[in-house]
C-alpha cells in the first residue's frame, strides 16, 4: 500500500511544512498534482496531526480518512430572517446578485453588502444594496428564536450546527461562562434543554440588551445572567466554571489567561479561532503546554485560501 495525503492546492504548502516538521513525508517518493489537488506521499502508519485537512488515499484511490471541509463558495450569502448579506468587493456583480435574490427569494426584503467586521464590538460594516433598509429581524434555529439587529451586534447563522453540537455536550448542573456572548445564540442554545447556570458577557451593550430580549421569548431549562463588561475582567469575579465558550475567532487567545484562571480542573473550553493550518497546529501546542488536553477539533468552514475557522474543545487536566 502506497499512501498519499490529498489536499487542496491552496493549503498544500502549509500541509507540506507541517508534515515535514513531524517527519511524516516519505522522501523516497515525489509530491505531485492531480487537478486542483496535491498528493503528498506519507509514511505507512503515519499519525497525522489533528490540524491537517485532507484525504488519505492509497495507490488504488481508496479513501481512508476524510477531513476536508469546503470553503464558503464565492457568491454565497448569509440569510438571517428577511435579510440576505453578501460579501466581497465586486460591486457590479453584487448589485445584480442582490436583485436576483429579491426576485427569487420571496422571504427576503433586505440585501446588505458586508464590508467586514469593525471595531472593538465586532459589528458588521454593512451597506444596503437592494430592498428596504430593515436591519432588525427575527431568526430561528435549532428550536430557539432570536431577535437580530445586524447593525448593532454581530451574528453568524453559519455557526448553527456548531451551537447544536456544543449544546449537545452540555450536562445538567454545569456552571458556564459565555465570554463573548453577543445576542446569546450559544447561551440560549445551551440553556434550552439543560439545567445549567450561564454567565453571558459581552462588551457590546447593544448585544446584551438584545440578549435580554431573546431570553424572554425562549423557554429555557437553565438560567442565563447577562452582563455588559470586559469579559477578561468580569469572568474573574464569578468563581470557577465547568465550561467556558470562547467564540471570538480573530483574537480569543488574547483572553486565554483569564479563561484558564476561571476554569475548574476537569473543566472544558470550547474555543474558536481563524488561522492557517500551521498556525492552528502551533496554537494546539500552546494549549498542550498549558496543561490542556484536546477533546475534539473540527473545521467549521473555510475562511480564505489559507485560513479556516477551527472549533476545538480542551479539558483542563487535574494536574495542571
Amino acid at each position: 500500500m502506497t499512501l498519499h495525503l490529498c489536499v487542496k492546492k491552496e493549503i498544500a504548502q502549509a500541509s507540506i511544512s507541517v508534515l515535514k516538521k513531524n517527519g511524516l513525508i516519505d522522501v523516497s517518493r515525489k509530491i505531485h498534482t492531480s487537478g486542483n489537488n496535491v498528493l503528498i506521499p506519507i509514511l505507512d502508519g503515519a499519525k497525522l496531526p489533528e490540524s491537517i485537512q485532507g484525504t488519505t488515499v492509497d495507490t488504488d484511490g481508496i479513501v481512508q480518512e476524510e477531513k476536508i471541509r469546503p470553503l464558503i463558495q464565492p457568491g454565497s450569502f448569509d440569510v438571517i430572517g428577511h435579510i440576505a448579506i453578501l460579501k466581497g468587493n465586486e460591486e457590479s456583480r453584487h448589485i445584480s446578485r442582490a436583485q436576483e435574490i429579491l426576485q427569487t427569494r420571496k422571504n427576503i426584503k433586505t440585501v446588505y453588502l458586508d464590508r467586514g467586521v469593525k471595531g472593538d464590538h465586532r459589528t458588521r460594516a454593512i451597506e444596503l444594496i437592494a430592498g428596504e433598509d430593515l436591519p432588525e429581524t427575527m431568526y430561528r434555529e435549532n428550536g430557539i428564536t432570536m431577535k437580530v439587529n445586524v447593525r448593532k451586534a454581530y451574528f453568524s447563522p453559519r455557526l448553527a450546527t456548531e451551537r447544536l453540537l456544543v449544546s449537545g455536550r452540555v450536562r445538567d448542573g454545569e456552571l458556564i461562562c459565555d465570554m463573548f456572548s453577543g445576542i446569546g445564540p450559544f447561551s440560549i442554545s445551551m440553556a434550552r434543554n439543560a439545567k445549567v447556570k450561564i454567565l453571558a458577557i459581552d462588551s457590546n451593550c447593544d448585544a446584551i440588551n438584545i440578549l435580554l430580549e431573546n431570553l424572554k421569548v425562549n423557554k429555557l431549562a437553565g438560567t442565563v445572567e447577562a452582563i455588559c463588561a470586559d469579559s477578561s475582567v468580569e469572568i474573574l469575579k464569578h468563581g470557577k466554571f465547568d465550561r467556558i465558550v470562547m467564540n471570538l475567532p480573530h483574537n480569543a487567545f488574547d483572553f486565554i489567561a483569564s479563561a484558564y484562571a476561571s476554569l475548574k480542573k476537569g473543566g472544558v473550553i470550547n474555543y474558536y479561532e481563524i488561522n492557517t493550518l500551521e498556525g492552528i497546529t502551533e496554537r494546539m501546542l500552546e494549549f498542550r503546554k498549558m496543561g490542556m488536553k484536546l477533546l475534539w477539533k473540527r473545521v467549521v468552514h473555510g475562511y480564505s485560501k489559507s485560513e479556516s475557522l477551527y472549533s476545538m474543545e480542551f479539558e483542563k487536566l487535574s494536574k495542571a
